[in-house]
């Protein structure tokens, strides 16, 4: 390789001899007009290193001290150090670099500074097919992992494959990215990973595409609100358990912060499509005098984010940008501990990391959304989780098929969800049981295109399974109920058998009653 790469160089200072022509002097060699190589996975090293020494030094200007790139699988990596200037230079002109190698696909070159010195920077320069060590979403068994664990469980990868993790153990994570840029890949494999615990109550708050984001894994958590009165129940049960739980820290033999576990489960807030939850929380409610009340939901949010993090009642946030003119005063989201930057614009960079983050190689800017068919660089993301996550490499999320999610969500679910403690349930006036009522008003489609409350599907499925009799006794669809849905319709879940006879009756009666029907239990 290193031969043909020497004799590729050779070739294009060799003289152009013409028949019948007698050369006398060497200053007469008419050099030849080669042709600019193009840039292609098997070319060689001293071929690569050449272009771009000649782009950076006399197209972008660039004074450099050394140069050395190394091939990959994925396309070559370039260690460049720089002359009395900082890779700033560089960053400004990626476009015209991209340009003066032929063959790189436009927006595909990726810079970052270097941590150990400021005049120096990585540039990759992918092939076609860059993230191809990027692995499928490993699989995960209901309540394989603890909270803590989470922090190490693989969500998706860089070009080398070097793993991925975000940490949610009393930490706020925020997800920016433009339509179709796959910001729902990278937090459903985040969910995926958060659902596969045996310590976190997972409760999901979508109130722009009715939950459609969390996929399959929606099966495995606790609740997703989609309405603005349903998210308000939710936040008020979240807000009042996350500032309870500090005075039960000495109680519980806690020290300072809330100590996850399966006895005493952390919750995690999702929330996707922000902007949405934004304009309905504004919109409001009409209270009785027929003045419009707002329902203050990012408010709530906020107040969570500042209050109930040591009690390990959290939130990951999903949206479309953190510029005022989608989320209005709410740009407290850029200051949660964990950024993951999907393609979105220059503003939402510099909100986030500042001003100076371009130049440095926080280009999520350059990143482009899908488009049709065509992947792009969606799914592709920037990430700062404080030390682990600190330098500026683009990483892939890892995927599922939407029919495995729905396996795993399913699977979960089955399995049982995690349970509040008893010291937590007794903070807020809101039960468990409301909480996971949330949701059985929505109605299902069914073959027929007619649409019928989840909770009345479950009850005719159980009906069925009895063999379709004229009618069951209290006691019987009590006991079938909690055969289907043991976490919250077995006995040892109420006081006694008059209670979730009740509880039956209430929850059927809530169902029915957008609908204007009714059904005695």
């Amino acid at each position: 390789m290193y031969v043909a790469g020497r004799r590729e160089l050779a070739d294009r200072e060799r003289p152009v001899v013409i028949p019948g022509q007698v050369v006398e002097q060497a200053a007469e060699v008419v050099p030849a007009a080669a042709a600019e190589p193009e840039f292609r996975l098997g070319m060689t090293v001293e071929i690569f290193e050449d272009m771009v020494r000649r782009a950076l030094t006399e197209d972008l200007k660039v004074t450099l001290t050394s140069l050395v790139a190394a091939p990959h699988e994925w396309g070559f990596e370039i260690d460049v150090v720089l002359s009395r200037m900082t890779p700033e230079a560089i960053s400004k002109g990626l476009d015209l670099l991209e340009a003066c190698l032929p063959g790189v696909r436009t927006g595909s070159i990726f810079l970052q500074q270097s941590m150990r010195a400021r005049n120096e920077c990585v540039l990759r320069v992918p092939g076609p097919n860059p993230w191809r060590a990027v692995p499928p979403l490993p699989p995960r068994a209901p309540k394989s992992l603890s909270t803590a664990e989470v922090a190490t469980a693989l969500i998706g990868s860089d070009m080398s494959a070097r793993p991925l993790a975000l940490p949610v153990l009393r930490t706020n994570v925020n997800v920016v990215g433009k339509s179709r840029s796959g910001k729902s890949t990278l937090l459903r494999a985040l969910l995926d990973a958060v659902t596969a615990t045996r310590d976190q109550i997972v409760i999901g708050i979508d109130l722009g595409s009715a939950g459609s984001g969390f996929g399959g894994l929606r099966r495995a958590m606790h609740a997703v609100a989609t309405t603005a009165e349903e998210a308000h129940t939710v936040l008020s049960w979240a807000l009042a358990i996350g500032k309870g739980r500090p005075d039960l820290f000495d109680e519980l033999e806690m020290g300072e912060n809330w100590q996850t576990s399966e006895k005493r489960p952390g919750i995690t807030i999702v929330v996707d499509e922000f902007p949405a939850l934004v304009r309905e929380s504004r919109k409001g409610y009409l209270d009785e005098k027929g003045k419009t009340i707002p329902w203050d939901l990012d408010g709530m949010l906020a107040e969570l984010a500042i209050t109930s993090a040591k009690s390990d009642v959290k939130m990951v946030i999903a949206g479309q940008g953190v510029t005022k003119e989608k989320i209005k005063e709410n740009t407290w989201v850029v200051e949660l501990p964990v950024q993951v930057m999907a393609a979105c614009d220059a503003d939402d960079v510099k909100q986030i990391m500042g001003g100076g983050a371009m130049a440095q190689g926080w280009r999520p800017d350059r990143l482009v959304p899908a488009m049709g068919d065509q992947l792009n660089d969606a799914s592709v993301v920037y990430v700062m989780a404080g030390s682990a996550d600190a330098e500026h490499i683009p990483y892939r999320a890892c995927y599922a098929t939407p029919d495995e999610l729905i396996r795993r969500g399913t699977e979960r679910a089955e399995a049982g969800l995690v349970q509040i403690d008893e010291e937590s349930a007794a903070l807020s006036g809101i039960d468990m049981d409301m909480i996971l009522s949330i949701g059985e008003r929505r109605m299902v489609r069914t073959g027929k295109g007619s649409s019928v409350p989840a909770l009345i599907v479950t009850i005719r499925k159980l009906f069925a399974a009895a063999g379709d009799p004229a009618g069951m006794s209290k006691e019987e669809l009590a006991e079938a109920l909690a055969a289907a849905e043991p976490l919250r319709w077995e006995l040892a879940a109420h006081d006694d058998e008059a209670a979730r006879d009740a509880a039956i009756r209430d929850a059927i009666a809530a169902a029915l009653a957008p609908s204007g029907k009714s059904w005695k239990l």
